[in-house]
C-alpha cells in the first residue's frame, strides 16, 4: 500500500554540495567561448555582408553615374559638332536647318530636333531610355518642352544656381531602377542671335553662356542588377538569424557581386565602344595628369594602343611647353570645376600647323568631388584658315565691305568706309545704316532690309 503523504527527508551528512572542477569549468568556459565567437563570427559576417552591400550599391551608382554622364557629354559634344561643323557649313549653302525638316524639304535639322530624333529613336530600341530637352522658356507649340515633374523643376533650378555640376538622382520609374542626369544646356554664341530675334521665342535678352534649359538622360539600369542586389539584403537579415544561412549568403554575395561587375562592365563597355567610334579626339585624366581613357581616335594621334597611354601624363607624348599648359588647363578645370573651351595652335614636328577646338570639363565622383578631367577635341584647321582668309580680305578690300544687322545697324566694317566717308567707325557704327544712304535710294534699301528680316523670322 502506497503511504499517503510525503515526508521531508533530512540530508544526509555525506551528500554535500560539491563545487565544480576544473575539468567543468574548462568545459563550461569553452562553450561560452564558442558561443561568443559563433555570436562574434555571425556578427562579422553580418557586418562584411552590410560593408559589401553599401560597396555594391556605391559601385553600382559611381559606374551608372559616370556611364550616363559619359553619354550626356558625348550627345552635348555630338550636338556642338553638328552645328559647327553641319549647320554651319550647309547654311551658306541655302539649305536650312528647321524644326520641321521632315515635312520642309531641301533642310536638316536643327541640333535641338536632332537630339530629341535621336532620343525618340534609342526610346523605340530601348523603352525606358529616353533624352529631354526642356526649359522654362519652351518655345509655343512645342508640347512637353516645360518641366514634366519635381526632378526637372529641381534640375532648372539647381543648374541655374550652379550650371557646372549635374543633377542626378535614381528612381523607380515604371518599377525599374532609373538614372535620371541633368545637365545645363548653355547658350552658345551661334544660337544668341537666333533666339534673341526670332518672332516666337518667349525670352529675347539671352546672353552666351545663359542657362536656356536642361539635357536630361534617363537611363533604366539592369533589373537583375537590382534584384541581385534586394536578394543581398534578405540575406543579411537571414544570416543574423541562422548562422548557416549567413555563409551562404555571403558565398551567394560574391557571385552576384562578380556578376554586377560583369554587367556594369558590359555597360561601361558599351560607353567606351560608343565613345571609342566618334571622329573626336576624347580623353580623360585622373587630378594627377594621369591617363585613364582615350578613344580610338586620341590614340591613332599618339600612334599608341590604349595600353601605352593609360597611367602616362602629357609630358611623355608632347613637348616640355605643350605639356606645362595642357597640366595648367587641367588645374584649371580642377579648382574652379568650370568648362574650358578654347582654340589652340599645334606644330607638328613637320613644321605644319594645325588648329584644333578643345571642350575640357570636371568628372564628378558619386560624393560630388571633382576626381579628374575630360577632354574633347577636334580639327578645325580648315575652318580657322577659312576665317582667317575671310578677315584678310575683308580688311584689305579696297571695297567697302561691311555687316549689318536686321536691327538696321552696322556690326562689322572694313577700313575702306572711313577712307571712303570720312566718317569714323565709331560714328558708322553708332548710327542706322539708312542715315548714311542717300535719300533717293533709302527706299529700296529699306525694302530689300525689311525682305531679308523676313526671311530670316521664317527660318
Amino acid at each position: 500500500m502506497r503511504f499517503p503523504f510525503r515526508t521531508r527527508r533530512p540530508a544526509s551528512p555525506s551528500v554535500a554540495a560539491v563545487p565544480p572542477s576544473w575539468t567543468e569549468r574548462g568545459r563550461r568556459r569553452s562553450e561560452w567561448l564558442f558561443l561568443g565567437g559563433l555570436v562574434a563570427l555571425v556578427v562579422g559576417t553580418a557586418g562584411t555582408l552590410a560593408f559589401l552591400c553599401r560597396q555594391s550599391e556605391a559601385l553600382y551608382q559611381a559606374m551608372a553615374q559616370q556611364g550616363t554622364g559619359l553619354q550626356a557629354q558625348t550627345l552635348e559634344a555630338l550636338r556642338e559638332l553638328y552645328t559647327d561643323e553641319v549647320v554651319a557649313r550647309l547654311e551658306p549653302l541655302g539649305i536650312e536647318a528647321r524644326s520641321d525638316y521632315a515635312r520642309a524639304g531641301h533642310s536638316i535639322p536643327l541640333p535641338a530636333t536632332l537630339l530629341m530624333d535621336l532620343g525618340e529613336k534609342l526610346r523605340r530600341e530601348r523603352p525606358g531610355f529616353a533624352i529631354r530637352l526642356f526649359s522654362d522658356y519652351p518655345f509655343p507649340g512645342r508640347h512637353g518642352g516645360g518641366p514634366q515633374d519635381d526632378f526637372e523643376r529641381e534640375a532648372l533650378q539647381q543648374l541655374r544656381a550652379d550650371p557646372d555640376r549635374p543633377f542626378v538622382r535614381f528612381e523607380t520609374l515604371d518599377g525599374r531602377p532609373t538614372i535620371r542626369y541633368a545637365v545645363a544646356d548653355r547658350m552658345q554664341a551661334t544660337c544668341v542671335s537666333c533666339h534673341n530675334r526670332h518672332p516666337h521665342s518667349p525670352k529675347r535678352d539671352w546672353k552666351v553662356g545663359d542657362v536656356r534649359g536642361v539635357l536630361q538622360v534617363i537611363r533604366p539600369l539592369d533589373d537583375r542588377v537590382a534584384q541581385a542586389h534586394g536578394r543581398l539584403v534578405w540575406a543579411l537579415g537571414a544570416t543574423i538569424a541562422v548562422y548557416g544561412l549567413g555563409v551562404v549568403g555571403l558565398g551567394a554575395t560574391v557571385l552576384k557581386l562578380r556578376w554586377t561587375s560583369a554587367n556594369l562592365r558590359q555597360a561601361e563597355a558599351f560607353a567606351h565602344s560608343l565613345v571609342d567610334s566618334l571622329p573626336v579626339n576624347v580623353l580623360r585624366k585622373d587630378r594627377q595628369g594621369r591617363f585613364t581613357f582615350g578613344n580610338g581616335t586620341f590614340c591613332r594621334s599618339l600612334g599608341r594602343h590604349l595600353e601605352e597611354v593609360v597611367g602616362k601624363t602629357d609630358f611623355d607624348f608632347y613637348s616640355p611647353e605643350l605639356a606645362t599648359k595642357y597640366r595648367q588647363d587641367d588645374q584649371h578645370v580642377l579648382e574652379t570645376g568650370a568648362t574650358l573651351r578654347t582654340v589652340e595652335e599645334h606644330r607638328l614636328p613637320d613644321g605644319e600647323v594645325r588648329y584644333v577646338e578643345v571642350l575640357k570639363t570636371p568628372i564628378f565622383d558619386a560624393q560630388g568631388a571633382v576626381a579628374g578631367t575630360q577632354c574633347v577635341f577636334w580639327d578645325v584647321t580648315a575652318r580657322k584658315l577659312a576665317e582667317d582668309e575671310r578677315d584678310r580680305f575683308f580688311t584689305l578690300s579696297v571695297d567697302m565691305l561691311c555687316v549689318a544687322g536686321f536691327d538696321g545697324y552696322f556690326k562689322r566694317l572694313n577700313p575702306a568706309w572711313e577712307r571712303t566717308l570720312g566718317w569714323s567707325e565709331a560714328e558708322l557704327l553708332g548710327k542706322p545704316y539708312i542715315d548714311f544712304v542717300h535719300p533717293d535710294d533709302r527706299a529700296a534699301n529699306e525694302g530689300a532690309g525689311a525682305q531679308g528680316a523676313a526671311g530670316h523670322h521664317r527660318r
